[in-house]
């Protein structure tokens, strides 16, 4: 499939919200032969979540998990802990070049997991990253205040 080879994605939840905005704004590959096919699939042609997935493997993907939502807010803050370490750890025995390239990395790395920490609320505020409400509710804390976000006014307004 084409789309298992674009992206590398850290989990299940997320390969399916990749497939899916694939489908959504109805993906359409570039090429100067307009009948040319790939993997059996004809250019420019739409790509439905289903020719992608079996339905066991939608349901699958869709089920809300508290041990799946668990472990991407869990592992989003342990790569910002650890972006902080690696810096203060290394930041005396670096020249001052290696700090530049330091910072640069964790830069970087640290927009990436803000981007991870608002998908997170995004999710959310659907009620679909954890099947507990209350655990839901509780990633305002861990997901939305910090980058500067409300979940509860984020939901009111995207739902």
């Amino acid at each position: 499939m084409i789309t298992k080879r674009l992206y590398f994605p850290i989990s299940k939840y997320y390969i399916f919200l990749n497939k899916i905005k694939l489908t959504v704004i109805s993906i359409h590959l570039q090429s100067n032969e307009s009948n040319k096919k790939i993997n059996g699939l004809k250019m420019n042609a739409r790509i439905s979540v289903t020719e992608l997935f079996s339905r066991e493997e939608i349901d699958e993907l869709t089920t809300p998990s508290d041990l799946g939502g668990l472990w991407a807010v869990s592992s989003t803050w342990a790569v910002i802990a650890g972006t902080f370490a690696s810096v203060a750890v290394s930041w005396e025995y670096l020249p001052t070049w290696g700090k530049v390239l330091m910072i640069a990395a964790a830069l970087a790395i640290l927009a990436g997991r803000q981007l991870c920490l608002a998908i997170l609320m995004h999710d959310a505020s659907h009620h679909s990253l954890f099947k507990n409400k209350w655990l839901n509710n509780a990633t305002d804390w861990l997901c939305a205040k910090p980058i500067w976000n409300d979940l509860h006014q984020y939901r009111a307004h995207h739902m």
